[in-house]
């Protein structure tokens, strides 16, 4: 809306009245509230005179438009709000408010200093002809800045030998690490930051974001130490009694075994001992040791025998030392070998080392010569016995064998069951007296004939058992009734020759006796009569031969009915039938047998035929 105003009357008569055309008819000399168009003021006087003025134009204005504001970042805790600014308008026609119904009028113009601390709206308009536009409300956003995020605990780390931790951090989401203090070189968002520092010390910063507000920052200090190179200087070899200062170098801190903490001790150790001190640099530690060997006044000490036998070698041998000397030998080894004398020997040993030296003395006694006497042979044909002890020198001593086929044969005062040791040679006999012992040589030997035989030849000589051992001689030396040709392969011409006869096998001088029984030529027979009448003549019917191996008869009557079995053997020859069936005597018939059987050369029998039973 518009107005009229200004408008200067005089003259005129007592008061003056004014009437506007308006729609409204207003009736003072300015007139508010008019729309755009043409007005006229009529005046009147006490006396009715008339005057006017006009028209009177009321011009068409439109309202100004909103004014455009640059939008204000959002701001962070503490930090301080920048001038507000209109752009693109008459900035002199600005008016701030500080509330929406614009009846708090604060500022005019642009820039606007606001000064505010904390979420806080404002208003502004733009007039123009009188007329005011439409407001443009600003907001100033203050956001929490968040707190310094939790870096986490500062640590060492040894270079080489431990595996780095990821740095973690505590906070509301927001978090970035730092190489710098300024902030500048980010080295990674997250939680979680893999690290690989070098030797020396790297500190670490993190902050936390929210929104567009990021915290201070917190750090962590991460601190790589180079490997302790740790040594223990000192004199280590001492003697008893004395003392020795160790050094330990390469650390900052130091722990002996001993539980001293300073980086040398004195130490007067009794026997050898092994010192370590814990060495520590920061976060490297290492555990360096050495021994301090104790060495003690030499003592003396022969090992060795202080008896032997005669013609053995003796060793004696010292204790460990640094310099030997024996005597009378003169050697300076720590383990001589001698031969000694019979009878007594004396030595001594002068032992040395870097703390003194020492003496000692040894007594040897030589036992006289044992002697177990000649070599031994003995025929399985000799009867058991004694060796020969008389041979063995000094008497009183002990025989044994360490052969497990001599030793169980063996007596300790010499006596040998030979008869019971396999044939062989070179058998051990061990003679021994106060500890010193000889050795004999024994052969058991002998002849074997082999087993007593019967031979039923079928042809003009017979051969004799293979015997052992090969090379040996036949005779038949107890047999002078007969002439024998026994020739060298064992076979014998038996022209002349029948029964029992006696050979001798002789080799290496033993001799050995086999039983020959020589037969005539194959023959079996059974009698076809007999008479079991009790008077010892004819009682028994027998089968009858030579040569026979074995027989086997069986009898029947004349029905059929088996009256006697003999069974498979010689009993057919030896015991025969008697006459009788099932314990009953049999009356006179005529049987039939059946005989079957085999000759000792391996022929077999086979033959039937009939008995006649006489009384």
């Amino acid at each position: 809306t518009g107005a009229i105003s200004g408008i200067s009357v005089s003259g005129g008569t007592g008061t003056l009245t004014y009437q506007w055309d308006d729609p409204a008819s207003q009736t003072d000399s300015t007139a508010t509230g008019l729309i755009a168009g043409s007005y006229t003021l009529t005046i009147s006087d006490s006396m009715g005179c008339i005057a006017s003025s006009g028209p009177h134009t009321v011009p068409n204005f439109s309202l100004p438009s909103a004014p455009n504001v640059i939008t204000p970042p959002v701001y962070c805790a503490g930090d301080t709000a920048a001038d507000l600014v209109v752009i693109g308008i008459n900035l002199t026609s600005i008016t701030w408010y500080s509330n929406l119904m614009l009846t708090d009028s604060i500022a005019t113009g642009s820039p606007f200093t606001s000064n505010a601390t904390t979420d806080t709206s404002f208003w502004v308009t733009d007039n123009r002809n009188g007329c005011e536009g439409v407001a443009t409300q600003v907001d100033i956003i203050f956001s929490p800045t968040p707190a310094a995020p939790i870096a986490g605990t500062d640590t060492a780390y040894c270079l080489g030998t431990s595996i780095f931790d990821d740095l973690v951090a505590q906070g509301s989401g927001g978090i970035e690490w730092w190489a710098d203090q300024g902030l500048t070189i980010s080295l990674g968002v997250g939680d979680t930051l893999p690290i690989t520092p070098g030797l020396g010390t790297t500190i670490y910063y993190v902050t936390d974001t929210a929104g567009a507000c990021q915290s201070s920052y917190d750090s962590v200090i991460i601190t790589v130490d180079a490997q302790v190179v740790a040594n223990i200087t000192g004199n280590l070899a001492i003697c008893e009694g004395e003392s020795t200062t160790l050094i330990a170098t390469g650390g900052g801190t130091y722990l002996w075994n001993t539980t001293d903490i300073s980086s040398a001790i004195t130490v007067s150790p009794s026997i050898t001992t092994i010192y370590s001190c814990i060495v520590t640099n920061g976060a490297c530690t290492t555990t360096v040791s050495d021994t301090v060997t104790v060495g003690s006044l030499p003592i003396a000490n022969i090992t060795g025998a202080t008896t032997a036998c005669y013609g053995e070698s003796v060793t004696l041998t010292s204790d460990p030392a640094d310099t030997y000397l024996w005597l009378p030998s003169g050697e300076t080894i720590q383990s001589i070998t001698i031969m000694l004398n019979s009878g007594i020997n004396n030595y001594s040993l002068v032992v040395t080392n870097s703390c003194g030296s020492d003496t000692a003395n040894t007594q040897i006694t030589v036992q006289a010569p044992v002697a177990a006497g000649p070599d031994a042979v003995l025929c399985n044909s000799y009867p058991t016995g004694y060796l020969d002890t008389l041979s063995a020198s000094p008497p009183g001593g002990i025989w044994s064998s360490l052969d497990a086929l001599v030793s169980p044969n063996l007596d300790p005062n010499g006596y040998i069951d030979h008869l019971s040791i396999p044939w062989g040679s070179g058998y051990e006999i061990i003679y021994t007296v106060g500890g010193c012992s000889d050795t004999l040589l024994l052969d058991v030997t002998g002849s074997d004939a082999g087993e007593d035989t019967i031979v039923c030849p079928t042809n003009d000589y017979f051969n004799l058992p293979a015997a052992l051992p090969n090379g040996g001689i036949w005779s038949a030396p107890f047999n002078t009734a007969a002439n024998f040709n026994i020739n060298p392969d064992g076979s014998v011409d038996k022209e002349g020759i029948r029964g029992e006869i006696i050979f001798v096998y002789s080799s290496q001088g033993c001799p050995d006796t086999v039983l020959v029984d020589l037969c005539g030529e194959n023959n079996v027979w059974v009698a076809n009569i007999f008479s079991p009448n009790g008077d010892n003549k004819n009682d028994i019917l027998f089968v009858r031969g030579e040569a026979i191996e074995w027989v086997h008869i069986k009898i029947y009557d004349r029905w059929g009915e088996m009256v006697f079995d003999s069974g498979e053997g010689l009993d057919a020859m030896s015991k025969g039938w008697d006459g009788t069936a099932k314990g009953k005597t049999v009356s006179p018939q005529v049987f039939v047998y059946y005989l079957e059987g085999a000759f000792l050369d391996g022929v077999e029998i086979f033959m039937n035929g009939n008995i006649t039973l006489v009384k």
